[in-house]
């Protein structure tokens, strides 16, 4: 058997060199390993999580085929939570934050504000005006619809969202109305003892701020939750009983967009069949305790929110 040992001086063997070879090739492979898993590993932790809005589809029967899920994804960018800024708690758990509904937006479309400010509480703003509108009389009339979907929807045409002429036509057939939202009566011929009631109250709700993205601190993305009543049906000054109240929670992803210096909708608004119903869900005023016990904790109400039936509000507790 030989000898694979070197005594000092001499050089070492073949064989040993070969097994020195070996020995190098085996650590830098081991080496290669190691390094490529810690770095898959890094990558894989830093990769921002998918945000994505509660998934909603529709409150009333009407729009429940109306409704496509929002698309809230994050396209692979920074998701962070946020809160609106926190003005006072009216109630436990329900604070009454910054955001305003009303004169935020610097002009409007058909009675629909557009035009808002690139601030947190001006993608509130627009999100929570917006989510109004498709709630409205204005959002079933192609001739006001229409005009409106122009500025407010980052895609165009709109073809399957509130608003679109296709929806419009169904909602239309459904209530008994013509093109123009008047009442139809069994002779196909305008009602002039009824019309439409469909109007929003967001200033008898609430919203949360689910997601925002920002870009060197302005925000580019928001995703808001807003929950509100409006009421919907035929009637006139004597006879409101076919006029109901619907309490609504809606979801939507507004952008904003520096080549028109404004907030767009992107996707299409949806709505959760599973909307909060207050313990007397009739009438569209509920007090701040009321909308405390219904939502839980974590929502806002708008800075110029109200509990009081104001003039002209339908279906109000006085």
């Amino acid at each position: 058997m030989s000898d694979t040992t070197t005594a000092p001086g001499q050089q070492p063997s073949k064989t040993l060199k070969v097994w020195l070879l070996v020995l190098s090739v085996l650590v830098l492979v081991l080496t290669i390993l190691v390094v490529t898993m810690l770095v898959g590993q890094q990558q894989r932790t830093a990769e921002p999580p998918t945000a994505t809005a509660t998934p909603t589809s529709s409150s009333e029967e009407s729009a429940s085929d109306a409704k496509p899920s929002t698309e809230a994804s994050a396209d692979n960018k920074p998701w962070r939570i946020h809160q609106d800024r926190v003005l006072k708690e009216v109630a436990p758990g329900l604070n009454m934050c910054e955001t305003r509904i009303g004169e935020m937006g610097r002009k409007a479309v058909n009675g629909v504000p557009i035009k808002f400010p690139r601030t947190m509480q001006g993608g509130i703003s627009a999100a929570i005006n917006w989510l109004a509108y498709t709630r409205s009389f204005t959002s079933v009339v192609d001739k006001t619809a229409g005009p409106v979907n122009k500025v407010l929807y980052d895609e165009q045409p709109l073809t399957n969202g509130w608003g679109s002429p296709e929806i419009n036509k169904k909602f239309q057939e459904k209530w008994g109305l013509n093109g123009n939202g008047e009442v139809l009566g069994e002779d196909g011929k305008v009602n002039p003892d009824l019309q439409f009631f469909f109007k929003p109250y967001p200033e008898y709700g609430a919203y949360r701020l689910a997601l925002m993205e920002e870009n060197d601190g302005e925000p580019n993305d928001v995703v808001v939750q807003v929950w509100f009543p409006y009421v919907m049906g035929p009637g006139n000054d004597d006879d409101m009983r076919s006029v109901g109240v619907q309490w609504v929670l809606l979801s939507v992803r507004v952008s904003w967009y520096d080549k028109g210096q404004e907030w767009l909708i992107r996707g299409s608004p949806s709505a959760d069949l599973d909307a909060p119903q207050p313990k007397d869900p009739t009438y569209v005023n509920q007090s701040y305790q009321s909308r405390a016990d219904t939502l839980g904790p974590g929502w806002c109400v708008a800075a110029d929110s109200v509990e009081e039936a104001l003039p002209d509000t339908i279906k109000a507790k006085r």
